[in-house]
């Protein structure tokens, strides 16, 4: 229960923050990029920039989870692989070395 009402007072903090800095800073400006101009307020310019780097950010760990999934994957094959090679040598009769 204090886990759900932490969550819930995080984001109703986080959403009255929003609009007063929306409130306070609602004035336009111009964007300049490579293909045009955009003429919009700083909490869009801010809105869509943080989205645009959490979804880089994002792109990239799911990439490295990916890599280290298959490395994982890779590594238990091969620790199969070498159990059963113990396993088989440890049934071996031993020989007499003279």
């Amino acid at each position: 229960m204090s886990r759900i009402f932490l969550i819930a007072l995080t984001v109703i903090v986080v959403l009255v923050a929003g609009i007063g800095f929306t409130a306070l800073n609602a004035v336009p400006v111009t964007l300049d990029y490579f293909l045009g101009t955009l003429d919009t307020t700083l909490p869009w310019v801010l809105l869509f920039t943080l989205t645009a780097g959490f979804l880089l950010g994002s792109l990239v760990t799911a990439i490295a989870w990916l890599g280290a999934r298959s490395e994982t994957r890779r590594l238990r094959k091969q620790l199969r692989a070498l159990e059963t090679e113990v396993t088989n040598l440890r049934h071996l009769p031993i020989r007499d070395a003279r």
